[in-house]
């Protein structure tokens, strides 16, 4: 079962590991994928709908989520940035100090 506050912060996470202004979703989900913030278990590699694996229409969900929570703004067609909002966020769960 995935727990979206997990991958909440695991988006987060990577929002600010690539931090460069503005992160390309093809960015988001490699970074996911190779991070160790979430597991991408076999089913989540599945594909289930076109051509694309499971988790990155969920990583969709949770970049949705999180902008309409004003903590990652949609710069452009699959680009985001994190918001002050976010970091905030990120600082509390994560126990993060600076960001």
């Amino acid at each position: 079962m995935m727990n979206e506050d997990t991958w909440e912060v695991a988006v987060l996470k990577t929002l600010v590991d690539l931090v460069s202004g503005n992160i390309e979703l093809q960015d988001i989900y490699y970074k996911l994928r190779h991070s160790g913030y979430v597991e991408i278990t076999p089913e989540l590699e599945v594909i289930k709908y076109g051509t694309q694996p499971y988790y990155y229409d969920y990583v969709r969900s949770i970049i949705k989520k999180l902008k309409d929570k004003n903590q990652v703004e949609h710069v452009s067609k699959g680009v985001y940035s994190i918001t002050a909002e976010g970091l905030e966020k990120l600082k509390k769960i994560a126990g993060i100090e600076e960001v």
